[in-house]
């Protein structure tokens, strides 16, 4: 099974249009590997977010007792 260079681009993008290419169809709806690719982004940011948060709260000058 063989897929187009513009399809690829196409699904890459999560199927917004690409300078070059055209889209016939606005409506699409969103494949299981964009979904996935988007909820794993999501996670990783929400994990970074936590990770951050416990490291300045343990840095925190201000919440250090002497």
């Amino acid at each position: 099974m063989s897929i187009g260079l513009s399809t690829l681009v196409v699904n890459v993008t999560f199927g917004l249009p690409v300078a070059g290419h055209s889209c016939r169809s606005n409506k699409r709806m969103v494949t299981d590997i964009q979904l996935a690719v988007f909820a794993n982004f999501l996670g990783i940011g929400l994990f970074l977010l936590v990770v951050l948060y416990h490291y300045l709260s343990v840095n925190n000058p201000k919440s250090k007792s002497s």
